[in-house]
């Protein structure tokens, strides 16, 4: 029966995407079913019902070439993914895909007219083209991209409404950086007012934000060695906040913990072993402490000769992104599996 079919293409695993291709290709009544597109149609049951989202690729950021590509992570052949074209004229420097969530990637431009941002539908192939506003000339920037429809379950978000978050900093009085942040909105087409700035010490990091509730989340390093704050942007509000995070080394990812708080996972310096640490309340008031609460040994998991650092987190599922000299790898952190995509010879 035809219900009984559809219960049985429910469990295909969703890291093998062309395992749905294939079912499609069955037969007219099969395709009929996989490509129904209403609200109760296969698709979104099929994400409702594997719940967390899982990594099937993403988009790789390399020099010299300046441009990202992207790199399926599932094992099965992939379509390719076509990009947009971001790279046009000679007045354009670089190109860097600076945050994805949402079903969106955020890229940032530079060219000999300043920068500007880009926001790509992989979908829907949708792509709008932002100017930074003309009275900003920050030291160190970021920004986030993210839906703007209240109480979305964000299982089809395409075609909706969004806003880039931009967070700057500056010197003022030629000695204290100070940031801000502005909100861009797709429905009004404008940039708000900037937001009250803060004091800050040291520069932004231009590295993927962290969504959490209503906040979103960036990292601030202070040395070669160290993360020592993290900028907190509460949304609702349009203001700025900073958390310390002492004990943080440089390059260390912000993720989301199981309970739905702040954390991160870091690579030991002698580069063997992969740390998960979180923030545990010890008392009332916000009062506690950071603590380490998961160790992975990276020997058993990827080839333990080669250096590696961690290039990334994708938004919304437990998979980390770790680069090495023979190429980019995707980690698990709850099945601790892992795969990888060689370089290719240039």
């Amino acid at each position: 029966m035809e219900e009984l079919v559809e219960e049985i293409l429910l469990r295909l695993p969703p890291q093998e995407p062309a395992h749905l291709v294939r079912a499609a290709l069955v037969c007219k009544a099969w395709r009929t079913m996989l490509c129904d597109s209403s609200r109760g149609g296969f698709p979104r049951r099929y994400r409702e019902f594997h719940g967390t989202p899982h990594l099937v690729g993403y988009l790789h950021n390399s020099y010299p070439l300046c441009q990202p590509r992207f790199v399926p992570a599932a094992s099965a052949a992939f379509p390719p993914l076509s990009m947009p074209e971001l790279v046009s004229g000679k007045s354009i420097r670089w190109v860097w895909a600076l945050d994805c969530r949402h079903g969106r990637v955020l890229f940032v431009v530079s060219s000999d007219s300043g920068i500007r941002f880009i926001v790509w539908d992989p979908i829907t192939r949708d792509t709008k083209y932002l100017t930074v506003p003309a009275a900003h000339r920050p030291q160190s920037f970021t920004a986030a991209v993210l839906c703007a429809i209240d109480g979305c379950d964000h299982l089809d978000c395409h075609g909706g409404p969004f806003r880039v978050v931009l967070v700057e900093n500056a010197t003022a009085n030629d000695t204290d950086k100070v940031g801000w942040a502005t909100i861009y909105s797709s429905e009004t087409d404008a940039w708000s007012a900037a937001s009250p700035s803060i004091a800050l010490g040291y520069d932004i990091d231009a590295a993927p934000s962290l969504l959490i509730g209503d906040a979103l989340y960036f990292t601030i390093t202070a040395s070669r060695e160290t993360i020592t704050n993290v900028l907190k942007d509460n949304l609702d509000r349009h203001e700025l906040s900073v958390i310390s995070v002492p004990g943080v080394p440089r390059g260390a990812v912000a993720m989301k913990t199981e309970d739905g708080g702040l954390g991160f996972v870091f690579i030991s310096r002698k580069r063997k072993r992969l740390y998960q640490k979180s923030w545990q309340a010890t008392g009332a008031n916000g009062a506690g402490r950071w603590a380490c609460h998961r160790t992975i040994d990276l020997e058993t998991a990827f080839l333990p000769e080669y250096p590696r650092k961690l290039i990334g987190h994708a938004d919304g599922t437990d998979t980390i992104l770790v680069r090495t000299d023979v190429g980019a790898f995707t980690l698990d952190l709850k099945s601790r599996q892992s795969r990888t995509e060689r370089r290719p010879k240039i």
